[in-house]
């Protein structure tokens, strides 16, 4: 879902979206969790409102885009199962981070 003429295979690595500022914290405790344990490049974190998925959140959301298909690196990380678990650690590792910081 790239937009019209971005080269796709130029992304690469992750990144986070959110939508309401109070989940701008999540999102970036979220990113530098998956930077530190994928060695994968870190994106952005980015504001998105137009995202359905982010719209009416009742509990802290934010989108996750661990890696992306059409590269061919992050390619063979998403389809290898012990890259798999790490992304799964590093989330869950965002979310604990995330509320032993208040």
């Amino acid at each position: 879902a790239h937009a019209v003429g971005a080269d796709a295979l130029n992304y690469h690595g992750s990144m986070t979206l959110y939508n309401y500022y109070y989940n701008q914290k999540l999102a970036e405790i979220m990113l530098d969790n998956l930077g530190e344990k994928l060695k994968l490049p870190k994106i952005r974190v980015w504001k998105r409102s137009d995202l359905t998925v982010l719209r009416c959140p009742q509990v802290p959301s934010i989108l996750v885009e661990t890696a992306f298909l059409m590269h061919p690196d992050d390619n063979w990380y998403l389809l290898q199962s012990e890259h798999q678990k790490e992304f799964a650690e590093a989330m869950m590792n965002g979310i604990v981070n995330y509320f032993l910081s208040f």
